[in-house]
């Protein structure tokens, strides 16, 4: 099915296959599993019949492609006036003529262009003919440019005119003529060409007269733990993984189970559980995948554990950061796809975990039984196959319609596909990706009746499926798919990145009025959808960083379709003509220069390339991605990839890139990322006139961008994150082009220059946690174009520009965290497109908004804080906001003061009296009236009220409507109180004069609940009373029947009524009421308890800050008996620690501040589990850990 191989790579890997244990060769240390090289190979042994003779037609369809995309870049040549002076044009028009006769003979016949003559290498050397004419024509295209370059007096100096120009131009069209020859030397070679050429008619794919879909399918891209159906599975592990049985060593639980049957996907579903997350302290993430090198798997430990690479750290370093950070809790390490056979490996392996508490686990997925076998597992699950009704809900979610809407002959076909499946989840996937882009029922009928999917072997099945969706790919997608070969198995595929290596290739097609990156986007959505890409992840969101990875099946094909095309790990000299990709992966032997000769994108990662002097100059490297580098500056060689298009640079310690990248003519996109010691950017930067990409990552030395970035006539996107940059160039204003800003984590930003009102194509500003910076340039108010504008955590900005109200294509003016904002200016009301707002702060001044601009903000969305509400004047202004309206709220702050705090003289009411009082009750009734009038949406999901001085809850908190507002003032009330059936977070935070809160709205979802700063507050109740169920049993009606997460802070009279919630999980005590340590707050009397009463165990936190009374009032700690994690911080009537805590055996961590008055610890402290996670924060000096 995926070509012939040589027949001595045949023989090897088969004898390989017979010994009982994989070979390992050493290379300087590092131990590579040939397993890698023949894992396919297998499989590709097995498959007979007719999915051998598709594999033609997959070739064709590859180089049906690669044809389209030289009749593309071919057009535009043959206008331009260089090709005239060169004499050429004439010869582009005939290439081009020929080019297309060629592509639609191929369309025409398929496979059967190979069908019958699989034994020449004919379309093999029709595609090479086609890189290399695509080569050419790249060649030439950078020529007509610089020539045009030329014509422009302004920049002429910067390309002379050779002195060779017209033996150039004669050079150039003898190279045309040349590949003309060997196009017709080729075609010559079927002698079937013309007959069919003349006679077949062209077939036009998904032009059908029959029945078709009726709706356009929805979009298909889908979180996969959302489409994977294995709910149950997920359970069972979670059981299996916290059981608790008394073993001292690491329990492992290993699943088994087929490529694409879902155990990455049930892994995830594993890793982000709401339980597990709970239960253990360290939760960790390793793809291991089929390297299965022992330095190497804990040094991805380590990236998982510290957050960066260690690969410039010695062993004994890595070694010791691990330990120190597992030390005494209880983890989970989530190994994923372990191919190692080899007990010993693992054992050493294994010796980086022992630092762990009791109870830690190892969760392991593999294809491989004997894997499981050598590591010990202690449980084993084999993945069952999905059923067929569950296939077929994977396949709708996926397929995104529902089977409402899907015309009964359709859903026939669609399911008797998804059968074949076999019920492996990614087969499913990846034909529901297919399916998608076609709307004949003839065409569904093609897929199910294809011979590809008659197959018994399951792994062949996968295979199979991954085919057809490639076969079916559309073209423009087929080398963007392509393309990612490069990248090492389990890489974490950065979005932008991706697209910014289709766009230096040429692969993204698009006319003047649409954005390359925009288009991009839409490439990258087509290959999630048909499963080529997955695990869509946003880093940050809102910023549009997005990341992706490959199946390592789908890494397969991909190599399997480009076969001797493709070179990793070590130049083989039968490859080094063919050589068009080329990933270098820690290969520490010689790599042969020849194998660059025609290498049009290259990756790599852990190594020196010292031959920097023998490397001659090349034509055709599009890409170049170093990574991990071992080298003090740049290589050099990087230079003499003239047209290379995209420059990636990756922890590699050079202080500066050498001018000489400057005359890399076509380069678009330069990415340096995490290189400490970088300090400069060329100053020659501004020749690089093709430049669209600047992004500076993780650059901490670099404080300034050359002034010649203002040259760089066609920069698109500038990212600059986590650098020292103080300053902006006003050179910045000349990048007329300009469409996306984004400065990160530039903590020492103090200001943007006062050019950047001339960037009027500017789209998207993003300033995130820039400190310094106070003030945001007049100008930005007439970026009329603007549609983002990020200011999130800028601390220190005291302002916004007047006439930001201008912007009216903004959709998202993120304030959140801009803490020191004093107002909005007055127009903030006339951005009726905004989407997000963050922030909202009503200030003292007639110059700045007043709350009544919200009115006309319809489409707000997701979090949303106001800020300063005691400055609302007038009432009126309130009832215009309309809050629950908005029901793309989904946060909600509704704070009175800028911090959060009441004044002290607002604090007590009864300490005041005449004219005092009266401003004081006027007060609570004007913010009772305001509150009021602030509904938020029925759907929200958490709610904050902050500063509220009133003496009651407002009306839409309340069952009852007549006891809602005790004032004078006509305020209208709702027939009935809205329900918050979403609302899982409620904080109500220093609200001095609230006494009860009777008569609360049921809350259903209510998860955390937090109640800080209520000086007046007696009472929370938590049960509604009880009834009598079907069985004649006594149940409880709780009030927060899912409360997980309970604070009460600074409520010195509150007393929870009867008791604690059975669903709480952590507590948080703090300067409040001692009587809530009691016994009756946490457990009632038997005698009155219900039948199916919880016990107080399930408590797991307990946080005690600020609390009075000594150890002996705490002997209710005794009934904790599930408690975890305890910490006491500020008790100073703590003398001892209360014998309660001997008998709690489930208890890890015990955390000690402040406690001034704590004498000693007891002896029996050092023979519990606790000491394991013991520690001491500013305690008395003669206190030590036990």
């Amino acid at each position: 099915m995926f070509g012939e191989f040589r027949v001595h790579e045949q023989e090897e890997q088969r004898s390989f296959l017979g010994k009982k244990h994989f070979e390992r060769k050493s290379l300087d240390g590092l131990y590579f599993s040939r397993l890698q090289l023949i894992t396919n190979l297998v499989l590709l042994d097995r498959i007979k019949g007719e999915a051998l003779n598709n594999m033609g037609g997959m070739e064709a369809a590859l180089v049906c492609t690669m044809l389209k995309i030289v009749v593309t870049k071919i057009a535009p040549l043959v206008i331009k006036e260089f090709s005239s002076m060169a004499g050429v044009t004439k010869d582009l028009e005939e290439l081009q003529n020929f080019v297309e006769d060629i592509n639609d003979w191929l369309q025409k016949v398929g496979d059967k262009a190979t069908r019958n003559d699989r034994s020449s290498n004919w379309l093999k050397k029709l595609k090479d003919a086609t890189y290399d004419a695509e080569d050419l024509i790249n060649e030439f295209h950078i020529e007509a440019e610089k020539h045009d370059v030329v014509k422009n007096a302004a920049v002429k100096y910067l390309w002379k005119k050779p002195k060779s120009f017209t033996f150039e131009y004669y050079k150039t069209a003898q190279k045309i003529k040349v590949i003309k020859k060997r196009f017709d030397a080729i075609v010559k070679q079927r002698s079937d060409y013309c007959r069919i050429a003349n006679l077949m008619p062209v077939d036009h794919p998904g032009q059908y007269t029959g029945k078709t879909i009726g709706e356009e399918p929805q979009s298909t891209i889908v979180d996969e733990t959302s489409v994977c159906g294995r709910d149950q599975e997920k359970n069972r592990m979670i059981s299996e993984l916290i059981e608790t049985n008394g073993q001292q060593r690491i329990k492992i639980v290993s699943v088994i189970g087929l490529g694409g049957s879902g155990k990455t996907t049930l892994a995830k579903l594993v890793f982000n559980d709401s339980t597990i997350k709970n239960y253990f302290q360290d939760i960790l993430w390793v793809h291991v995948s089929r390297e299965f090198a022992v330095e190497k798997l804990v040094e991805k430990l380590f990236e998982a554990i510290a957050g960066d690479k260690a690969t410039h750290l010695p062993l004994q370093r890595v070694s010791k950061t691990i330990s120190d950070k597992l030390t005494g809790k209880k983890f989970l390490v989530i190994l994923d796809d372990v191919w190692t056979e080899d007990r010993v490996d693992w054992e050493r392996f294994m010796v980086h975990l022992k630092s762990g508490a009791p109870g830690s686990s190892i969760l392991l997925t593999t294809r491989s039984r004997k894997v499981a076998e050598a590591v010990d597992s202690t449980y084993t699950y084999d993945l069952p196959f999905l059923s067929e009704e569950m296939s077929w809900k994977v396949f709708q979610q996926c397929f995104g319609i529902a089977s409402k809407a899907l015309d009964p002959e359709f859903e026939q076909v669609g399911k008797e596909i998804v059968n074949k499946c076999g019920g492996v989840p990614l087969a499913v996937k990846v034909l529901a990706g297919v399916l998608h882009g076609m709307k004949g029922i003839e065409e569904w009928q093609s897929i199910r009746d294809s011979n590809l999917l008659d197959v018994n072997d399951d792994e062949h099945r996968v295979f199979s499926c991954l085919w057809l969706s490639y076969f079916y790919l559309p073209h423009h997608l087929k080398p963007c798919f392509i393309h990612c070969s490069i990248f090492p198995r389990g890489y974490v595929i950065n979005m932008r990145h991706l697209i910014s290596q289709w766009i230096a290739h040429g692969f993204i097609w698009t006319n003047q009025l649409q954005q390359l990156e925009v288009v991009g986007i839409g490439y990258f959505d087509s290959l999630l959808k048909v499963g080529f890409l997955q695990d869509r992840e946003e880093y940050l969101q809102g910023t549009g960083e997005v990341t992706c990875k490959m199946h390592d099946l789908v890494h397969d094909l991909v190599r399997q379709i480009l076969q001797d095309e493709f070179v990793f790990g070590i130049a083989c000299t039968n490859q080094t003509k063919m050589c068009r990709y080329l990933s270098l992966t820690s290969w520490p032997g010689e790599v042969d220069k020849k194998l660059f000769d025609k290498v049009r994108a290259l990756y790599v990662s852990g190594r020196n390339l010292a031959f920097d002097k023998t490397m001659k100059k090349q034509h055709c490297i599009r890409t170049v991605i170093l990574k991990h580098i071992i080298a003090d500056s740049l290589p050099l060689f990087v230079a003499k990839f003239e047209h290379v298009g995209y420059l990636e640079i990756s922890n590699v310690n050079c202080e500066a890139l050498p001018e000489a990248i400057s005359g890399c003519w076509n380069l678009q996109a330069i990415h340096v990322i995490k290189c400490a010691m970088l300090v400069i950017l060329p100053e020659s930067i501004g020749k690089l006139k093709k430049l669209r990409t600047l992004e500076l990552k993780y650059a901490w030395k670099v404080r300034s961008l050359p002034q010649s970035i203002g040259d760089c006539d066609n920069l698109h996107s500038l990212y600059l994150e986590d650098c020292r940059i103080e300053d902006m160039p006003n050179s910045i204003g000349k990048l007329g082009h300009l469409r996306v800003l984004r400065i990160m984590f530039c903590t020492g930003l103090r200001q943007l220059p006062e050019s950047f009102e001339k960037l009027c194509n500017l789209r998207t500003i993003t300033l995130y946690f820039c400190w310094d910076l106070q003030h945001l340039p007049p100008g930005i108010t007439l970026l009329s174009q603007l549609e983002y504008l990020d200011l999130q955590y800028c601390s220190n900005l005291v302002e916004l520009p007047e006439g930001i109200g201008n912007l009216k294509n903004l959709k998202v003016l993120n304030l959140k965290k801009c803490r020191t904002l004093c107002g909005l200016p007055a127009g903030c009301g006339k951005l009726t497109r905004l989407q997000k707002l963050g922030l909202f702060v009503i200030g003292d001044s007639a110059k700045d908004a007043r709350i009544s601009e919200l009115e006309n903000l319809d489409k707000l969305s997701g979090e949303l804080r106001i800020k300063n509400i005691k400055y609302v004047r007038d009432p009126g202004d309130a009832e215009k906001v309309r809050l629950k309206e908005k029901d793309g709220i989904r946060k909600l702050s509704l704070d009175w003061y800028a911090k959060g705090k009441v004044k002290t003289s607002d604090m007590e009411g009864d300490n005041f009296v005449g004219v005092r009082t009266e401003e004081l009750i006027s007060g609570m009734e004007n913010d009772l009236h305001l509150l009021n009038c602030l509904e938020p949406p029925s759907e929200i999901e958490k709610l904050r009220i902050s500063g509220y001085r009133g003496q009651q809850l407002p009306h839409w908190m309340m069952k009852q409507n007549d006891s809602c507002d005790s004032s004078d003032i006509d305020i209208p009330k709702p027939s009935s109180p809205p329900q918050f059936f979403c609302l899982t977070n409620l904080v109500l935070k220093n609200l001095p004069n609230l006494e009860h809160l009777r008569e609360l709205v049921d809350l259903p979802g209510i998860k955390v609940l937090k109640l800080t700063g209520m000086p007046k507050l007696v009472e929370l109740l938590t049960t509604k009373g009880s009834f009598t169920n079907g069985e004649g049993e006594e149940e409880v009606q709780y009030c927060f029947p899912c409360l997980h997460d309970l604070v009460i802070g600074d409520c010195p009279k509150l007393i929870v009524k009867p008791y604690f919630p059975p669903s709480l999980q952590s507590l948080t005590l703090e300067g409040s009421n001692g009587q809530l340590l009691s016994s009756g707050c946490f457990f009632h009397h038997a005698a009155q308890a219900p039948r199916n009463e919880a016990s107080p165990s399930h408590i797991r936190q307990l946080k005690l800050r600020r609390m009075m009374g000594s150890s002996s009032c705490w002997e209710v700690l005794k009934l904790l008996t599930s408690l975890d994690n305890l910490e006491i911080t500020g008790c100073k009537d703590l003398k001892q620690l209360p014998e309660s805590l001997r008998g709690l055996t489930c208890i890890r961590t015990l955390h000690l501040k402040h406690c001034d008055n704590l004498c000693r610890l007891p002896e029996w402290l050092g023979g519990t589990p606790v000491s394991t996670g013991f520690g001491l924060g500013r305690s008395p000096s003669n206190v030590r850990p036990p």
